[in-house]
């Protein structure tokens, strides 16, 4: 989100798919962040609320990368 290409992570979309508390979402639902927002992203609550601030549409962007990376729309 700020452009950093250090350190830089897999941040799983809690609001993508509900699988239940303690679960994660599949790399699909994935997009790459820095550690700084990636952590930023965890602790401000409500993620959705989180990347609305960027003006991103997070599950778009996951898609969109997913397809990029592995050229399918399946895992």
């Amino acid at each position: 989100m700020c452009g950093s290409p250090l350190d830089i992570q897999a941040h799983h979309l809690r609001h993508a798919a509900r699988l239940g508390f303690g679960r994660k979402n599949s790399d699909r639902w994935a997009v790459p962040l820095c550690v700084r927002c990636h952590l930023d992203c965890h602790t401000r609550g409500d993620e959705a609320d989180w990347w609305k601030g960027f003006g991103i549409d997070p599950i778009d962007w996951s898609q969109q990368y997913f397809r990029r990376q592995h050229g399918t729309d399946s895992l």
